[in-house]
């Protein structure tokens, strides 16, 4: 049964996407607020909505004062292809993507089982990031792929109970792809090492069955087991400390 509506909370609620906005150079923020349809909307253009199959719509309270969604494993996937998201991320030197999820039960973390949050891949894999959990016990993952060619985070954690919020930070220019993390009463802080050997993309095409949340792709495979709410996407590597840290925060 969906949870009950929430109030919102004028600081993490609707305040919160307000404060996405005044962020860096946003290219897409899905909030998965939605209490009822199959649109994912996003909320900073409307050109880049997405479409929800199979999800349980404002299953649990979210992490910034509203419902967020069930992804049951099964068969659900948030679809956010759109011409105008694969368009903006063509010529992509530097971005960053921020995640807020939850698993199902502590039990997620140890299943073995790879289980993307969100994917954002041409047809043919070569261009990619992700972030996800690992199929190692209580690892997390982000990656960046360009020609096939990958720079891979990956960090043990202490199993989250609660919400988390993981991100990945790249740059071409600056040669580095970073994790960042954080959860309920842990401050964001890096996520691993600084990896080096990122090339920007170049001329790609987002596939429309491979720019996903909840899974790797609209199959769906890979999916996640358990609660996904704001996804947002940036085309600039934004900063730790003054700008990406204070969105963390849980």
């Amino acid at each position: 049964m969906p949870h009950p509506a929430f109030f919102l909370d004028i600081r993490r609620g609707s305040g919160f996407s307000d404060r996405v906005k005044k962020v860096g150079s946003l290219i897409a923020h899905w909030s998965q607020s939605e209490t009822s349809g199959t649109v994912i909307t996003c909320l900073n253009n409307n050109a880049r909505n997405g479409v929800y199959t199979g999800v349980t719509l404002n299953a649990i309270a979210g992490p910034h004062g509203y419902g967020a969604p069930q992804y049951d494993a099964i068969n659900d996937v948030g679809n956010i292809y759109s011409d105008s998201l694969s368009t903006a991320l063509t010529n992509l030197g530097e971005g960053t993507a921020l995640v807020f999820a939850r698993m199902l039960n502590a039990g997620v973390w140890t299943d073995g089982a790879s289980r993307r949050l969100v994917t954002l891949a041409d047809a043919t894999q070569s261009n990619k990031f992700a972030l996800l959990k690992h199929t190692v016990n209580n690892q997390l993952r982000v990656f960046f792929t360009r020609g096939g060619a990958s720079v891979v985070v990956t960090a043990t954690i202490t199993a989250a109970t609660d919400w988390f919020a993981l991100a990945l930070s790249f740059s071409a220019i600056n040669n580095r792809l970073r994790g960042w993390y954080s959860t309920v009463g842990v401050s964001p802080s890096q996520l691993g090492t600084t990896q080096t050997g990122v090339v920007a993309w170049s001329g790609v095409t987002l596939s429309n069955i491979r720019t996903v949340i909840g899974a790797d792709d609209t199959t769906p495979l890979l999916m996640t087991n358990g609660y996904i709410s704001d996804v947002i996407v940036w085309n600039t590597e934004l900063d730790f400390s003054t700008q990406l840290s204070p969105l963390m925060v849980l």
